[in-house]
């Protein structure tokens, strides 16, 4: 049996607008053109109301692509229940390394798996990779003092090691904060925070140079209360890791 080397997990939850990003994924998957790699891609759909969406995964399941796995859930269980699940499905299957992103990305490299992270989480398995680091001002601010540095997490990658150190999203946090907090718990376990030094930014402006290019807002998981949701979840990561 071949094992893939990474899985990679993205959660869906498409409105018919946004069904185009996930039919790209499918396309992705079983092009070598467009995305390369001993990869396992794992899409989570979290009852998409897109009917647009639910076609596409019906026929890309009758397909049997080796390289796509198509896992539902009955409701919306939020980004971080439904990508640990993705992972968990990888590393099932022999996967050593795993990448969670979300579905709103443009491929720029076929080969942005091994670029990216794979190279460096194989030279260095202590570390959650990602994106781009926030450790200036516009970090997280829980204690009311100090900024936390956390990865953005449209798109995270990491070793099977960190799962069983560090664990994966806590599954308490619908949306938003997931990716902070996730941090939080990588730092006071020994892995180091690291910006793939495939991306490369302009200031707090959008990217300039990277493998992947992420069309921001363009999830269902936008379309949201934002304000209430992102403020339950802020509040869990205070109780959590702020109040004594």
């Amino acid at each position: 049996m071949n094992f893939p080397e990474t899985v990679i997990s993205i959660p869906i939850w498409d409105s018919d607008e946004q069904s185009q990003w996930t039919l790209a994924l499918i396309d992705a998957a079983q092009n070598d053109t467009i995305m390369r790699g001993n990869f396992h891609l794992v899409l989570v759909d979290n009852a998409s109301p897109s009917q647009v969406t639910q076609e596409s995964l019906a026929r890309a399941e009758e397909a049997k692509n080796p390289r796509l796995s198509i896992l539902r859930n009955e409701s919306n269980q939020g980004y971080g229940k439904a990508a640990n699940r993705g992972v968990f499905y990888g590393l099932g299957l022999g996967a050593q390394y795993a990448i969670v992103m979300n579905n709103d990305i443009t491929i720029r490299n076929p080969d942005w798996i091994e670029e990216a992270f794979v190279s460096h989480l194989r030279a260095d398995p202590n570390q959650l990779m990602g994106s781009r680091l926030i450790d200036f001002n516009g970090g997280a601010m829980y204690d009311g003092q100090n900024v936390t540095p956390y990865l953005e997490g449209w798109c995270l990658a990491f070793h099977r090691s960190f799962v069983e150190n560090v664990g994966l999203f806590d599954g308490a946090i619908f949306n938003w904060h997931e990716d902070a907090e996730l941090c939080i718990r990588a730092v006071k376990n020994g892995f180091r925070l690291a910006q793939s030094p495939a991306f490369e930014w302009d200031g707090i402006q959008p990217m300039v140079k990277g493998p992947l290019l992420h069309a921001s807002g363009k999830t269902g998981f936008k379309k949201l209360d934002y304000s209430s949701i992102a403020e339950a979840s802020r509040e869990h990561v205070v109780r959590k890791h702020f109040t004594k």
